[in-house]
């Protein structure tokens, strides 16, 4: 099989994560391939906060405890409001995407997390985030969740007759 779709069939969400930090080369490749994702009309209107160590700790006792599984590494994605993007989230969505595969293919695991995405509006949240350096303007889409996996979940079963071939009627 391909690397690129043995990545796909392989990559699991991960929520047990060892305590080592992700070295900055790895979470740098994670990083340039979210850089690297699709976007309506190349907007590129995505923008990433990575929190580690005391950053990190300091964005769980704000948000909970239990933000990111215990990863050691967490990057926010957000977006802007750019006329040029009808879809920011899309693209957001495929940023994080890539950013999951790549992690994966470097021996790192990973989970989407909306817990901010849906806290976005909490004032308390919106503070800490514009503090740690979320650009004015920008709208938290998901996070994501990386470190080294300590588990290894089994594949789940996948959603059958999600697909339809149109007939000419």
């Amino acid at each position: 099989m391909n690397e690129v779709l043995k990545a796909i069939t392989e990559r699991r969400s991960i929520r047990k994560y060892l305590p080592d930090a992700v070295p900055a080369p790895l979470l740098e490749s994670v990083l340039a391939a979210g850089r690297a994702a699709p976007s309506g009309m190349n907007a590129q209107g995505w923008h990433f906060l990575v929190f580690e160590g005391a950053a990190l700790a300091a964005l769980r006792k704000v948000a909970g405890d239990e933000l990111g599984y215990g990863a050691p590494a967490f990057i926010v994605v957000s977006y802007s409001a750019d006329p040029r993007s009808f879809n920011p989230g899309s693209d957001c969505a495929n940023a994080i995407m890539c950013m999951m595969l790549a992690a994966h293919s470097l021996g790192l695991g990973s989970c989407w997390i909306n817990n901010l995405t849906r806290r976005r509006e909490d004032p308390e949240i919106d503070t800490f985030l514009r503090g740690a350096g979320l650009p004015l303007g920008q709208t938290v889409h998901g996070s994501l969740a990386l470190g080294y996996p300590a588990e290894a979940p089994a594949a789940k079963p996948q959603a059958k007759n999600s697909v339809t071939f149109a007939k000419l009627p």
